[in-house]
């Protein structure tokens, strides 16, 4: 952002004749509600013109939430897996799955997060919105990890 000098986020959205429906519900949410300290800052939304309309994309800048995700913070290697649980190890071998989420968060980061997450989903539903997809690659960390 060349006003505050500060990294941002920009999600960037192709085919929008197909994603016009996500760019809608997007927009309407962090556009609206970005004051929620649980909700990233909006900064814009832009459309970068291709050279032809297929080639068109919206950017949609936001707060960098560059601390990572959820999903990251509890992701555990194959190794660790199979040296803890040789059946557990082979299980997700066999099954194709490269990692595994684990539990590697300990009881007070995990109510932290789920009290967090809490707080902007009943903020969201007060304003009668609703996030449609909860999942831990969706819930992102500052920095600071807020």
């Amino acid at each position: 952002d060349t006003l505050t000098n500060k990294k941002v986020a920009i999600k960037i959205f192709d085919n929008l004749d197909e994603t016009l429906e996500e760019i809608e519900e997007d927009y309407a949410v962090i556009s609206t509600h970005w004051i929620h300290p649980n909700i990233p800052h909006f900064s814009g939304l832009f459309l970068k013109k291709g050279l032809t309309r297929p080639q068109d994309q919206i950017w949609l800048v936001m707060e960098l939430c560059n601390g990572g995700s959820v999903s990251e913070l509890v992701l555990v290697s194959m190794d660790q897996i199979k040296n803890k649980n040789i059946f557990i190890g082979n299980l997700l071998t066999i099954l194709g799955i490269k990692e595994e989420k684990l539990g590697s968060l300990k009881e007070p980061e995990i109510a932290y997060i789920l009290s967090e997450v809490h707080n902007a989903l009943a903020y969201l539903h007060g304003h009668h919105r609703i996030h449609r997809d909860v999942k831990g690659t969706n819930i992102l960390l500052t920095q600071e990890g807020k």
